[in-house]
């Protein structure tokens, strides 16, 4: 089974586990065993856990130890667009954590070209880039809508290799076709999240009003002696998306 066939089963199970206990369950009530709900569902134990523990961080149902898992009594949640729940120990990537949550997802638009990178680039890539670097530019549709547009900056060259990111274009992330494609090797990655005013670009891109309050993650792939061979930045739509953090302990 491949990965995204993998994806459509998990957002497929979880949605017909919601559908159950609407139909069937109230808050309060205890859900079957994860065998009892393989069977129903026709799918594995793994994959029942893995739609009760996307449901859990929803706040659908909750757990209680040596007792199984119940109906949160506060199980009624708005379905927005924006409702997409991560765990942050296990980050997947855009693509699939919308598709899980049952949404249509796309490149809007796409360009790869050099360009004068901005002073936040600028300031982080090698001194060799600071006249001109490559852009690749992704704009992510979520149902249609644009929800995100993704910067990707990486020199013209590394260690006099020319790079091509033509072809990554429309690679999930730019750091795996870095790895897999030219065998750099990424010994750290940092990330940035801000609160910005909308820039013109980004305001016309997203369909938004020009200075409109958005996120911005700066995130910076870093080899040797803290050389960075690639800059992204991620300018979020607030109309289509957020974020929302869980963390919790967990028993061993």
């Amino acid at each position: 089974m491949t990965l995204m066939q993998e994806t459509h089963l998990s957002a497929r199970t979880c949605q017909e586990l919601r559908s159950h206990i609407d139909q069937h369950l109230k808050p309060g009530d205890r859900l079957p065993s994860e065998k009892d709900l393989a069977t129903l569902l026709s799918v594995s134990r793994t994959t029942v856990r893995a739609a009760l523990e996307q449901l859990w961080l929803e706040g659908k149902v909750e757990r209680r130890w040596g007792a199984g898992t119940f109906v949160r009594k506060s199980a009624e949640l708005p379905q927005h667009i924006d409702q997409v729940f991560v765990d942050v120990q296990s980050i997947d990537t855009v693509f699939g954590t919308f598709v899980q949550r049952g949404h249509q997802v796309s490149y809007l638009d796409t360009a790869c070209e050099k360009v004068t990178p901005p002073t936040i680039v600028r300031a982080l890539l090698p001194p060799t880039s600071e006249k001109e670097c490559w852009r690749i530019t992704r704009v992510i549709g979520v149902d249609g809508a644009p929800a995100m547009l993704v910067y990707d900056h990486i020199p013209l060259s590394i260690d006099g290799v020319d790079l091509d990111p033509s072809p990554m274009i429309e690679s999930v992330t730019t750091l795996t076709k870095l790895t897999d494609e030219w065998g750099i090797r990424i010994e750290r990655n940092d990330a940035t999240v801000e609160a910005i005013c909308a820039p013109l670009a980004v305001a016309e891109t997203l369909g938004i009003k020009l200075r409109t309050p958005i996120l911005r993650s700066t995130q910076t792939a870093e080899v040797r002696d803290g050389l960075a061979v690639a800059v992204t930045l991620i300018y979020q739509n607030p109309a289509v998306m957020s974020a929302r953090v869980v963390r919790a302990q967990r028993s061993n």
